[in-house]
């Protein structure tokens, strides 16, 4: 198996920039700290993977996608008082899991695709 290539990681990257922006676009006073908590899920994975890349640091995708599974499952165990924070959380890093997991990086890009 491949080490993850510094576009697979810039993509993570923009997926997560992209969200950020549309919780910003669009959230909620109604429900605001599970916003907040889904912001500050997908601002960790833009540091994870900065400090990735900087660091240039290689490793395979299952490791970056264990790293990120235990995470969530670390926020999932912690007490918090605002259970909409904690919930927000998790649901964005389980989205950058599903994200991560549904890419085929493994096969090469065919011409038109």
């Amino acid at each position: 198996m491949k080490n993850i290539q510094i576009h697979e990681l810039r993509d993570i990257n923009d997926y997560s920039k992209s969200r950020c922006k549309k919780i910003i676009q669009e959230y909620s006073l109604i429900n605001i700290n599970y916003y907040r908590g889904q912001y500050k899920g997908y601002l960790y994975i833009i540091k994870l993977v900065n400090s990735i890349i900087s660091q240039n640091y290689r490793m395979k995708h299952y490791e970056l996608y264990n790293i990120i599974k235990n995470q969530k499952n670390l926020v999932l165990r912690k007490y918090h008082p605002k259970n909409d924070y904690k919930n927000g959380v998790i649901d964005a890093l389980y989205d950058i899991l599903n994200y991560t997991s549904n890419q085929n990086y493994n096969s090469p890009k065919r011409i038109g695709e």
